[in-house]
């Protein structure tokens, strides 16, 4: 979502959100991920599950907040000048994952 919506913001398009943009997510930067990645594969067992999260949920819409006035301000636009449009419906209002691991960024 958020490459998605740096690119529409920089080339001045809708962002597309789904229903209000309510639905919450649990965001994670690359760094821990491949990091939670390294840690199950060196210490996982065969055959096991794992699920990966940061416990940072954060609506969709706050984020797209953030990611706009970030990018904005990097462009040298006024605040404000990006919108939203309404999307689809989501079938998912909140997803959860996590094995535990600490976060070593955050938002």
């Amino acid at each position: 979502m958020i490459p998605l919506f740096i690119n529409n913001i920089r080339h001045k398009k809708l962002l597309p959100v789904y229903g209000k943009g309510e639905n919450v997510r649990d965001w994670l930067f690359v760094e821990d991920h491949a990091r939670a990645i390294d840690v199950i594969f060196h210490n996982g067992k065969i055959a096991e599950n794992y699920n990966i999260g940061g416990f940072n949920e954060w609506k969709n819409i706050d984020i797209i907040k953030v990611v706009i006035k970030t990018v904005d301000r990097l462009l040298g636009r006024e605040e404000g000048a990006t919108f939203c449009s309404k999307a689809r419906s989501s079938f998912s209002r909140r997803n959860y994952i996590g094995i535990g691991l600490t976060r070593m960024h955050s938002l």
